[in-house]
Formats: C-alpha cells, structure tokens, sequence
C-alpha cells in the first residue's frame, strides 16, 4: 500500500501532495502526546474521535530542484519556493484546508496552524516543520428566536457580528481583512466570498485573473456586501 499526503484548500482549487514523505504524522489532542502514525513502516494510529480538537505536524524536507529525480519522491516537482509562498498564504488568509493521509483514517478539516523553514544544502532544499488543527462545525441553536448558525472552530476566532452592510473595497484591503473588521474573525472571510462569488470572479477576470484564488484577488472600487 502506497502511502500520500495530500493538503488541498476546501473551498478553492489548490492542492500540494507532500514530495517527500516524513518518518511520522503526530497526531495530538490539546497538548497531549497521542500515537503517531509511521508513514515509512506503514503502521497504524487511532485518531481521536471526542470533541477536543486534534493537532496534527510533521517534519520533512521540499527537495530543491537538485533532488528533484529522486525515486522516492511522490509527483511532479514542484519548486520549494512556490511551495512555501502558497503555505504562507494559507495560513495568512486562515485558508479552509482537507489534510489526507492515504491508508489511515486521518482525512480532516484543518486550518494551516504553524509553518517554518530552514534553507539548507548545495541542492536547495527546504527543511521544514508544520502543524494543522482540525476545524469542526457545530450548530448553535436559539431556542427563542428558533435558528441555528454554523460556526467553525480550529482557528483563532473572535467575537462580532455585522450583517447587512456594503463596502467598498480600498487599496490594500483583503477579504481577511475585511472580514475581520465586521467579523471580529479573519478566518470567516468565505462568508463574504460566499456571498460576493460572481462579483469577486468576474472582478478578477476583467483584470486578466483566471479567477479570483478563492477571494485571494479583490480591487479597489469594488462593492461587496456584507452578510
């Protein structure tokens, strides 16, 4: 059974599939050391299934482009720098993700928590350690008021609210931005995108976007609304 990692964004068209796979996945709930899966033995790890959130990190290498034939590694490559200039976006951006471990029960909703890098070697190579956490959904209901709102945990959230509102877009804003001056929450940015979809892609197209990068791209003068 051939293992993979794969991290693709939710609700965007990105995907990294790890090139050069770790000694070991951790899985850890609030701090406490769990199993670890063993990528290279082909073990097993129980993930834990309660209500505390699960950390999962690793350590591994992006091979430069002068360890770019070998064998082991999975796919096609791609240039460390590329790779790295999209993790930090994705953590930036608070950027909803899927982590997939192939052969083990680890497919989960994550934010991208943690990312560093260490440049290293003749071969241009990036050394590199992560983390994610799960992001869970609940529904909150109200009993006077007979609704219910979904809400995601994982990420550093805030209070607020802010609904019924237009903006318009300045230089320099971003959706995370945006989101956290209504939201309180960066991370709730794809409810705007959500809500603006068709005005944020066709934005982007008229400025010569294939598309907007999950609400990466917006420009200034734009009206979106605020749900």
């Amino acid at each position: 059974m051939q293992v993979d990692i794969y991290i693709k964004e939710s609700e965007g068209s990105r995907e990294l599939r790890i090139p050069w796979l770790p000694d070991r996945v951790r899985c850890d709930v609030n701090g406490t050391r769990m199993e670890s899966f063993e990528i290279i033995d082909e073990g097993e790890v129980d993930v834990p299934s309660g209500s505390n959130l699960t950390r999962f990190s690793w350590e591994s290498i992006f091979p430069g482009e002068g360890h770019k034939d070998l064998p082991f590694l999975r796919g096609k490559w791609q240039n460390p720098k590329k790779i790295q200039t999209m993790l930090s976006e994705w953590r930036v951006y608070g950027t909803p993700l899927r982590i997939i471990v192939t052969g083990t029960p680890i497919n989960h909703d994550v934010y991208l928590e943690d990312y560093s890098v260490d440049y290293e070697s003749g071969y241009g190579d990036y050394k590199y350690a992560i983390s994610f956490k799960q992001r869970k959904k609940i529904k909150i209901s109200s009993k006077k008021a007979h609704v219910s709102r979904s809400v995601s945990f994982g990420s550093s959230h805030g209070g607020g609210g802010g609904g019924g509102h237009t903006y318009t877009v300045k230089q320099g804003d971003t959706l995370w931005g945006i989101s956290q001056k209504y939201y309180g929450a960066g991370s709730q940015y794809g409810t705007i995108y959500n809500a603006n979809k068709d005005g944020i892609e066709s934005t982007a197209q008229k400025y010569g976007k294939s598309s907007s990068n999950g609400g990466h791209w917006i420009y200034p003068g734009q009206v979106i609304h605020i749900p």
